[in-house]
């Protein structure tokens, strides 16, 4: 089986920008996630994002199982807040590093999507790429790809920098209303 030296290169970035988006996260967002704490006495802590269980009654089984499924509990909600911004990080910087390291002058955009689209002329992409993004027991795939002119990228489904990102130069033109790219 032979690769494009795109194909490659886009493999290559795509995997650097999903360490880049789990790695990088703004400074205002808690990247602990939830505090959990665990408490024998009946009491509920209710302060910040701190959850509290009492547990004073029950046999010790009952106790740990309460635990453990708070516990599980927490690292998911831990996951869903890091999931978006994740998302939007990956895209974000994969469409940016593809564009800023190509060296093709026939390259006019790149584009990664999670959702259906179609394509006005598939003759006319390059180093197109499957990325499966997880984060926790939360998954999703994106198609990252480089777009010659003349070509359209037509969005199926929606968009938001979690599920779509461009990046383009001027023979392009965005259209905000569909989110889909034209390049001429």
């Amino acid at each position: 089986m032979q690769f494009s030296v795109a194909t490659i290169f886009t493999t290559v970035l795509a995997a650097a920008s999903v360490a880049s988006a789990l790695a990088i996260q703004p400074a205002h967002l808690e990247t602990r996630g939830p505090i959990v704490t665990i408490v024998e006495e009946p009491a509920v802590d209710r302060r910040g994002a701190a959850a509290s269980v009492a547990s004073a009654a029950g046999t010790e089984a009952a106790k740990q199982a309460a635990k453990m499924a708070v516990q599980a509990v927490a690292d998911l909600i831990s996951n869903i807040m890091k999931w978006n911004s994740a998302r939007q990080t990956f895209t974000k910087e994969t469409v940016k590093q593809m564009m800023d390291n190509n060296k093709d002058p026939t390259i006019v955009a790149a584009a990664c999507y999670n959702k259906g689209y179609r394509l006005q002329n598939e003759q006319n992409i390059d180093g197109k790429t499957s990325v499966n993004f997880k984060l926790g027991a939360l998954h999703t795939n994106y198609d990252c790809m480089y777009l010659r002119a003349p070509n359209a990228f037509w969005t199926d489904s929606d968009g938001g920098y979690q599920n779509l990102a461009y990046r383009y130069t001027k023979a392009c033109s965005f259209d905000s209303e569909t989110g889909d790219l034209t390049c001429n």
